[in-house]
């Protein structure tokens, strides 16, 4: 006997704390007219650990990778420009050959595949087999840096570009083998840019812990380790309307010329939304040639980005303050990840405060 309209119903679905947008419709169901909702979830963001850059691979990282068709779809583009008839070198394959096996749907004449772990190795030998490429791709199971190739090749890919451009190791890596090829400047992907820009973090929607698949990622290498450390942080579902600053060149690497291996240089950020700043947030956009570029923050890819927490509890800034500092990239005791360090000062108006800070991104303690 009471009175409900489907307004208030939708009303009180999205004051759950998991619904961001709900509607209530009336439709027949089973012959009968039934009030259905439907509703949008809100976009929580999770903390993640940077896995990659630990070699930790299983089976629902790699399906992550072979099902990112918005990246498929930009290194098949750039792979169709290249390949045809050439003899390819891809680093680190996986555990389903993806790019090799784009290479030879592009026209490639024959795939040389280096993996260094063993078990992705197996993995990828089974997928070339059941899909009969073992004529065309050829799987070796090695150090890219060490192994012997049958000959020279005409171009170089690789997946091994991590969330900060070169946080896995691609800089080592890739210079490795350039040896390799006739033309030391094909190369895919070309270029790296990692950029970073001022965040604040929204209380209401921030999950200061990992979930239970990040938590047990994150016990997988502290175990690898061997004792917890501080991890570099993933952020995922991080939204755009919390970069309160322009954003700078945080990395660039040219992978179709000799890369330094350490690095310095300065940034400049201009705060043009007023808030708290917490950190900064570092993302990825990968070139895998100058047409095909994977922009990490415009869709949801396997990368993602970076937050370096700075300013705890919070520093309050407003349209006008700058961020100036130094980020210095140095080669890791294990002579390959490279650690990374932000050295700067926040200036803030009116009258010019200033304060200075610090923050260290290693791979390893």
């Amino acid at each position: 006997g009471f009175r409900i309209e489907p307004g208030e119903i939708e009303s009180i679905l999205r004051s759950h704390e998991r619904i961001e947008e709900s509607v209530v419709i009336s439709r027949p169901v089973e012959g009968e007219n039934r009030l259905v909702a439907y509703y949008k979830e809100k976009n929580k963001i999770k903390l993640w650990p940077s896995l990659a850059e630990y070699f930790i691979y299983d089976d629902l990282i790699y399906n992550s990778m072979v099902r990112d068709e918005a990246r498929n779809e930009k290194y098949r583009k750039a792979l169709q420009k290249v390949v045809k008839d050439k003899i390819v070198l891809e680093i680190g394959p996986g555990a389903e050959a993806i790019l090799s096996r784009l290479c030879i749907d592009a026209g490639a004449k024959k795939v040389y595949a280096v993996e260094i772990m063993a078990e992705a190795f197996q993995k990828a030998q089974k997928t070339v087999e059941q899909l009969q490429l073992t004529d065309k791709i050829l799987l070796i199971h090695g150090d890219v840096a060490r192994v012997e190739l049958p000959g020279k090749v005409d171009c170089c890919i690789s997946e091994i570009v991590g969330t900060i451009g070169g946080s896995e190791g691609a800089a080592v890596i890739i210079g490795s083998v350039r040896k390799w090829l006739n033309d030391p400047t094909r190369m895919i992907p070309s270029r790296s840019v990692t950029h970073i820009a001022a965040v604040t973090l929204p209380g209401d929607e921030f999950e200061y812990s990992f979930d239970p698949l990040g938590a047990r990622y994150t016990e997988k290498i502290f175990a690898q380790n061997g004792n917890p450390f501080d991890l570099r942080l993933s952020l995922l579902s991080f939204p755009g309307k919390n970069i309160i600053s322009t954003a700078g060149i945080f990395e660039e690497l040219d992978f179709t010329g000799e890369i330094p291996l350490e690095e310095e240089h300065e940034i400049h950020l201009e705060i043009f939304r007023s808030g708290i700043l917490h950190g900064f947030l570092v993302w990825l956009n990968l070139y895998c040639d100058a047409e095909e570029v994977i922009y990490t923050l415009e869709k949801k890819y396997i990368w993602l980005p970076i937050y370096f927490p700075v300013f705890s509890p919070g520093e309050a800034v407003q349209a006008g303050d700058t961020v100036k500092a130094r980020v210095r990239r140095s080669l890791s005791v294990n002579r390959l990840n490279p650690d990374y360090a932000i050295r700067g000062t926040l200036y803030k108006k009116p009258g010019d405060k200033f304060i200075d800070f610090t923050y260290e991104a290693p791979h390893r303690p």
